[in-house]
């Protein structure tokens, strides 16, 4: 007994010790990987659709995937080294599949497709990914792993790279990689397509072959662009009612697979017989935070907006290719009055939301009236959420999009993110991401709200009945099969 007890303080002792650990990132190089082999003349302009055109604005969309290396001893300068060009030469091929992400921004209605190349960012952090992953604060260093955009560049104009890429090496032998794809001219879905398509490159190159699948650039044939497009139609128009200023601050919200099934059986009712597990969590989360935000301002009578960001690949005849590459997504708004604010109705809410993005809008999306069906939507969004005694909250899912396949020869994931939270973050909206887990059918919530409403969220009774609150990734994974890297 005696022994056992010395055991566990050393382990205390350990983890402590490893909590207490900083990560540090020394930037090792930067470079412009261009692709293997030139773009065509007659594609050398990439147009953009309309639905891009409305997401054309200054936001890029961040992951962050890490690979856990079970084999530390092989965790030297060459292994490094050659697993990092090994990633830059199968980058360049998908970049010949994806030759518009080699290009530069040209304007608000095109992409020059230059082939000057993918901005790319080797970097080593001091820890292991093991210690990196047990620090109580890493989600606020998490920024460090992914590409900050070079000084010269902005977002979305004229000149920025549509894709940035930073490999993290670990003092293990662990990498992270992190991208940040432009908005204006993929949406979630496209930039994972990308990235399996590299990571298939990769993999077949340590002798695993896997299907590619060539993209498709045709968006602006699916959805003509609007040439006159006016820059206060774009969603920065519709942010503007919503930024708020504060400390920014964000919370991971984990639900398991059990704990979604108890969440679908609640959130049922005579109109959603079977909410998915997506609508079963949205809801729930929109009932925490409206709590949350009503009981620190003492004012419980407000009611909830909502725009729920959905795909509309699925909503043509016959459903667009899956491999169609750009902008498939607009905004579905809702609102929920005080009396609606349980999970039976806002399940409702969720669904007649989702609802309204039908086959019949999607065809006047496409017709010629296609901006003005697009521009209505938004000023009825933004007349919803900017009225009077409303709270507002964005949600959008990055689920069943096959985050945890995305495997380079070294296994799947450990875990994937998308958390980008640079330091003394001050302007802010609202706002839920939602993830596959690693583990089942589980689900991982990014919510982002003010430090203080935070710190009143986490701590709601009902919340902590059906979820973990920024639970260890490396929990789940350490006694995972070992495969080599």
């Amino acid at each position: 007994m005696e022994k056992l007890l010395l055991q566990k303080k050393k382990q205390k002792k350990d983890f402590f010790s490893i909590c207490k650990t900083k990560m540090e990132i020394e930037k090792i190089s930067e470079s412009c990987i261009k692709p293997s082999s030139p773009t065509p003349p007659h594609l050398k302009t990439y147009k953009i659709s309309l639905l891009d055109q409305f997401l054309a604005y200054n936001a890029d969309i961040p992951l962050i995937l890490f690979y856990l290396n079970d084999h530390p001893h092989l965790a030297d300068h060459d292994f490094i080294s050659e697993r990092s060009e090994l990633l830059k030469q199968s980058l360049s091929i998908a970049l010949a599949h994806y030759y518009p992400l080699a290009g530069r921004i040209k304007d608000h209605l095109s992409v020059d497709c230059n082939d000057e190349g993918a901005y790319y960012v080797k970097a080593r952090a001091s820890i292991a990914l093991s210690e990196y992953l047990t620090e109580p604060d890493h989600l606020t260093s998490m920024y460090k792993l992914l590409p900050r955009q070079p000084s010269s560049y902005e977002s979305s104009a004229p000149g920025a790279y549509p894709v940035m890429i930073q490999e993290t090496a670990f003092a293990c032998g662990s990498v992270a990689i992190g991208v940040f794809a432009s908005h204006m001219v993929m949406d979630a879905g496209s930039m994972i397509s990308f990235i399996k398509t590299w990571a298939a490159i990769t993999s077949s190159n340590t002798g695993v072959s896997r299907e590619i699948e060539s993209p498709i650039f045709d968006g602006q044939s699916v959805f003509p662009p609007y040439v006159g497009f006016p820059k206060e139609a774009t969603m920065v128009a519709f942010d503007e009612f919503l930024i708020q200023t504060g400390n920014l601050g964000t919370r991971r919200v984990v639900f398991s697979e059990s704990g979604i099934a108890k969440l679908k059986a609640e959130a049922a009712n005579s109109t959603v017989e079977k909410p998915t597990r997506i609508e079963a969590v949205s809801s729930f989360l929109f009932e925490c935070i409206s709590y949350t935000l009503n009981a620190r301002r003492d004012m419980h009578d407000k009611s909830l907006a909502f725009t729920y960001i959905t795909t509309l690949r699925h909503k043509t005849i016959p459903p667009l290719p899956k491999n169609l590459f750009g902008n498939f997504i607009v905004m579905a708004p809702g609102l929920c009055s005080p009396d609606e604010m349980k999970l039976t109705s806002l399940a409702c809410k969720v669904r007649e939301a989702i609802q309204k993005i039908d086959v019949e809008f999607v065809k006047k999306v496409q017709s010629d009236g296609g901006f003005s069906m697009l521009n209505e939507k938004m000023k009825e969004a933004t007349k919803t959420v900017n009225s009077d005694g409303v709270n507002f909250v964005m949600i959008s899912s990055l689920c069943n999009l096959g985050i945890y396949d995305i495997d380079f020869g070294w296994g799947k994931p450990l875990w994937v993110t998308c958390i980008d939270l640079p330091p003394n973050s001050t302007i802010y909206v609202n706002s839920i991401v939602l993830l596959d887990s690693g583990k089942g059918r589980g689900i991982e919530a990014w919510v982002f709200l003010d430090e203080q409403d935070l710190v009143l969220f986490e701590k709601y009774e009902k919340l902590l009945q059906h979820a973990l609150i920024n639970p260890c990734p490396i929990s789940n994974h350490l006694q995972a099969p070992s495969s080599a890297m």
